[in-house]
């Protein structure tokens, strides 16, 4: 209990801390703005701001829904090859437009008992993070494939890699490798901690590591 208390204060001081900078600046800006009813720029500020404390929020509220568990109900058996060849197509013109290889490797008819939804989301987190931290001119590749009595999931893209002694704590909310540079990104770490919740929630293992230029996240799902 006292454990599980330290966590939830944590979590509460982590998401006052992320929600205090841009309301802020929505606070200047309207205050400025009543000053200088003309300056279009700060309502641009405030627009900007809103959008971001508004995706927070939404992020905070699918990771807490994901830390109740599953409802079971939704699970259906689904072709999770088509799955995630149609979760993979929406990103080639994200990642050409980058100058980043994107191809794939899917075994065909693979089925699994899942909430469709999820692993969408899921996909769309980890394809977003790989083509985030590829290197110009950099490669993703995705692998679905069955070995022995699991479905292996794999992300490999060939760019930064996790600094040595973080590979768990990426998956952890609101940790970030490069705050400055995630901020400026709209990124609050929390999508990680939601593909994590997503995986546990199916019976699953997620991991992370890096070799030398490639960096891989793995997800073994129990057939």
């Amino acid at each position: 209990m006292e454990k599980s208390f330290t966590k939830q204060k944590q979590f509460i001081a982590d998401a006052s801390h992320e929600l205090k900078t841009p309301l802020s600046v929505i606070i200047a800006c309207a205050e400025t703005l009543e000053e200088n009813p003309k300056e279009q720029k700060w309502i641009e500020n405030i627009k900007n701001e809103s959008n971001r404390m508004s995706k927070l929020v939404t992020n905070l509220l699918d990771l807490a829904k994901l830390e109740e568990g599953n409802n079971k109900a939704l699970y259906e058996e689904i072709n999770l090859s088509k799955l995630v060849e149609k979760s993979i197509l929406p990103f080639e013109s994200l990642a050409y437009e980058q100058n980043i290889k994107l191809d794939y490797e899917i075994n065909e008819n693979i089925l699994f008992k899942c909430n469709s939804e999820e692993i969408k989301e899921l996909l769309s987190i980890l394809l977003d993070n790989a083509i985030k931290h590829s290197s110009k001119k950099g490669s993703i590749r995705v692998n679905l494939n069955i070995i022995k009595n699991d479905i292996v999931l794999e992300t490999i893209n060939k760019g930064n890699p996790i600094p040595k002694g973080e590979e768990e704590k990426i998956f952890e909310r609101f940790y970030r490798v490069d705050k400055s540079r995630n901020r400026n990104e709209n990124r609050y770490g929390l999508g990680l901690a939601i593909a994590k919740c997503i995986v546990t929630n199916h019976n699953g293992k997620i991991s992370a590591f890096s070799n030398n230029e490639y960096t891989t996240f793995k997800i073994i799902f129990k057939i």
